[in-house]
């Protein structure tokens, strides 16, 4: 194990070096097995993290998501100083998060879900409409985006209100004949996210589950409207707050498994010390079910801190990332399992279609949870701990 001569030498890089040589962030032997491989396993961990491995978004240890901390902090960005360090000098005084909140982890799965940021503004012009659409707008509805917009503009008319459109330039949707008194707004997604001007009374209406998601911060819930699929060109005031329980999975290629890998990088693994739940997810095929169950065990952990210090949470299967619950409790990620005596969990949540990884552990007889529910999850958690 090496590192190129002299680069040591500057006091600059030995500082942050030693920072995160220090750090219970930077786990040499996980970042080894599981970040790099063939003749890269010769060199200093650390060094091939400074030198490369952050750059290629490689994580040093379950507890800190570079990506995501690169992403969600601009300035990181544009210092162009090491994440990790960056975190370990400045984040944690910022209480920055090392990893994604569910929220956060939601809006990675789901961008069509992440919320609409707007400033407000001065009324300049009449009362005004503003329509989201998305990737999944004409879909949900088996409608055309023409009529979608028809539709709209007919209710914005009715109100004496003018229409606007804000779409988002990977949604894939086009407007085949373009609405000469409709305003549309494509915009690519970014981050810092982009905003939108919105004034005092305006009107917001959503045209998908995942558009009203994005829509519920944005006004009260009697300025919020949503395009039906009850009745075909009805809308209708939203009556109560939009839910993951409404979003349907996504469609995906038949040749997507959603099963659990038997193989792979990062091994799920058990506490020694703690009660271990293990989330088996497939966040690509089946992200919906992921994201609730998450939402589920954020809602305990923030009303039973009690049980923080009892439980080691993992996340394990096909596109799953470190996540923070409540603030404090950290889900770690594995790609695979590999059923044996010393590696059951003590709690296993099935948010993924995996009928024989399902029958394993009820050949064990462990615990296991399928259906969402906050109820029960809370029980369980307290009769096995």
């Amino acid at each position: 194990m090496f590192a190129p001569r002299g680069w040591l030498k500057r006091p600059v890089a030995r500082r942050i070096y030693r920072t995160i040589a220090s750090s219970d962030l930077f786990d040499a032997r996980w970042y080894r097995s599981s970040q790099v491989s063939g003749r890269e396993k010769l060199l200093d961990p650390l060094w091939h993290y400074l030198d490369y491995g952050a750059k290629a978004g490689l994580d040093p240890s379950p507890l800190f998501d570079t990506s995501h901390y690169v992403y969600a902090h601009h300035d990181v960005r544009s210092s162009g100083l090491n994440p990790l360090f960056h975190y370990l000098e400045y984040g944690i005084a910022e209480r920055r998060s090392p990893v994604r909140s569910v929220l956060q982890t939601r809006d990675a799965l789901l961008p069509d879900s992440k919320e609409l940021e707007t400033f407000t503004s001065p009324r300049l012009q009449e009362p005004r409409v503003t329509m989201v659409v998305d990737s999944r707008s004409v879909l949900e509805h088996s409608v055309s985006l023409n009529h979608l917009v028809q539709t709209a503009l007919t209710f914005a008319k009715e109100n004496s209100r003018s229409l606007r459109i804000i779409s988002w330039s990977d949604s894939g949707v086009t407007l085949d004949v373009p609405k000469p008194d409709v305003s549309w707004i494509v915009s690519d997604r970014s981050n810092p996210s982009p905003t939108f001007d919105a004034h005092d009374g305006e009107y917001f209406l959503a045209t998908s589950s995942t558009s009203a998601l994005s829509l519920q911060f944005a006004a009260p819930l009697s300025h919020q409207w949503r395009y039906s699929s009850d009745k075909k060109g009805i809308i209708q005031q939203v009556q109560s707050p939009p839910s993951l329980s409404e979003v349907s999975e996504p469609r995906l290629s038949t040749e997507t498994s959603p099963e659990i890998p038997r193989t792979g990088r990062v091994l799920c693994q058990t506490s020694t010390t703690l009660k271990t739940l293990t989330i088996f997810a497939n966040a690509l095929a089946q992200p919906v079910a992921y994201l609730r169950w998450l939402e589920e065990l954020d809602r305990i952990f923030l009303r039973r801190p009690d049980l923080c210090a009892r439980w080691h949470v993992v996340a394990c299967g096909r596109k799953v990332e470190p996540t923070l619950l409540a603030g404090t409790v950290p889900v770690t990620h594995a790609d695979h399992f590999v059923a044996s005596r010393n590696q059951h969990p003590d709690l296993a949540i099935m948010a993924v279609s995996d009928a024989a990884l399902s029958d394993k552990l009820a050949f064990h007889a462990l615990p296991v949870l399928s259906e969402v529910s906050l109820t029960s999850l809370e029980q369980t958690m307290d009769e096995v701990s």
